[in-house]
C-alpha cells in the first residue's frame, strides 16, 4: 500500500485499460500480457475457467488458482509432515508460489498494535509457528488443509495480486475514508468485539479462552484438528478484543489499492468507525468505484 516511487495515480490506471475484454482484438489481447508485466498497481493474476462465446463476443470467467483447491487433499510428502512442508506441497500441486516467509522475524504485538515487552522490558519476538500435521484428516479438500494451517496461526490465506499464496490478519488502518467520497454507508449499530474463542479440535476435545457468553460480544467458533492450547493461546493474545462495525459502503473514488484484509476508518464529524474489508468489488465504467463490505452479524441474529 506504500507508494514509494511517488508516480502511481488515478490517471496512470488508464495507460492499463484497453476497453471490455470481449472488444478486445486477438493483437491486443498478445500484447495485455506486456501490459501487466509492467503494472504499477498488479491487479492479481488469473486462470480462464469458462469461456463463452455470444455472436462476435467471447465472456471469459477468470478466477485464482484457489479455484482449484476444492478437490480431496493427498499428500505428495511423506507424512507426519512440518506445516510449512504440507503447505508448501498444496502449493505445489495447484501451481502456486507459497509467499509466506517462516524466516522472518516478526515482533510480537498485542491487540492494540503495541510491541509487548517482558518484565525485564525487552521486546518479545516470534518467527513463524512451526507445528507437526500428524496425520490428514479423512476427505479433507486442499482448500481445508490450508485453512486448518492458516487458523493455527491466527490468519486466513488467500492469493495475493502476484500471484502467490499468502496469509494475514487485520491490522491497522490505511485509510481515512468520509463522506466526500463515498456515499452514506450502512453501519451497525452498535460495533463488534471479540470477546471469546471457542475451537473444536475433535468430537471429545474443545478448546476455549475468554468469554463464551454470546451476550457479552462475539464469540469466534471454528474447527481445527491441529490446534493445541499453546497455539490458542498465541491467536487468544493476538485477536482478543479485535472490534469493527458491520458496513457496507460504496466508494465513488476507488482505490486501487485496497485489498481483502486491508482496514479503514470511516468518519463522520468526531465519529469514527474502523472497517475491515471482508469483501471487496471493484468496477470500472469509465471511472473506478468500490464497494466494500465488512461482515457480521448483529448481537440480535447472533443470538
Amino acid at each position: 500500500l506504500a507508494d514509494l516511487t511517488g508516480v502511481t495515480t488515478y490517471s496512470t490506471l488508464e495507460a492499463y485499460t484497453y476497453a471490455e475484454l470481449s472488444k478486445l482484438t486477438v493483437e491486443q489481447i498478445s500484447k495485455l500480457g506486456e501490459v501487466l508485466d509492467d503494472e504499477k498497481i498488479p491487479m492479481g493474476r488469473f486462470t480462464c475457467v469458462k469461456s463463452k462465446k455470444s455472436g462476435g463476443s467471447v465472456q471469459l470467467t477468470m478466477a485464482d488458482r484457489l479455484y482449484f483447491s476444492d478437490k480431496p487433499y493427498v499428500p505428495h510428502i511423506p507424512m507426519p509432515n512440518w506445516n510449512k512442508a504440507v503447505e508448501d506441497d498444496i502449493c505445489r500441486q495447484l501451481g502456486l508460489q507459497n509467499g509466506n516467509d517462516y524466516t522472518e522475524v516478526r515482533l510480537l504485538r498485542d491487540k492494540n498494535g503495541r510491541r509487548l515487552i517482558d518484565k525485564n522490558g525487552k521486546v518479545l519476538y516470534s518467527k513463524y509457528f512451526y507445528f507437526k500435521v500428524s496425520s490428514v484428516p479423512k476427505d479433507v479438500t486442499m482448500r481445508q488443509m490450508l485453512s486448518y494451517l492458516a487458523s493455527a496461526q491466527g490468519q486466513f490465506g488467500y492469493v495475493d495480486r502476484f500471484g502467490r499464496y499468502v496469509r494475514k490478519w487485520y491490522g491497522s488502518s490505511v485509510k481515512t475514508l468520509d463522506n466526500n467520497t463515498i456515499d452514506l454507508p450502512t453501519l451497525s449499530e452498535r460495533q463488534n468485539a471479540i470477546v471469546g474463542i471457542i475451537c473444536k479440535v475433535s468430537d471429545d476435545v474443545t478448546l476455549s479462552l475468554g468469554v463464551t457468553d454470546t451476550t457479552q460480544g462475539r464469540v469466534l467458533e471454528f474447527e481445527n484438528p491441529y490446534m493445541t492450547e499453546s497455539l490458542l493461546q498465541s491467536l487468544w493474545r493476538r485477536i482478543g478484543g479485535f472490534s469493527w462495525y458491520t458496513t457496507e459502503l460504496y466508494h465513488r473514488l476507488g482505490d486501487p489499492r485496497f485489498d481483502i484484509g486491508d482496514v479503514v476508518t470511516y468518519t463522520n464529524g468526531a465519529d469514527s468507525y474502523d472497517i475491515p474489508i471482508t469483501n471487496l468489488e471493484f468496477t470500472f465504467d469509465g471511472g473506478l468505484s468500490a464497494d466494500i463490505s465488512a461482515v457480521g452479524l448483529s448481537v440480535e441474529e447472533q443470538l
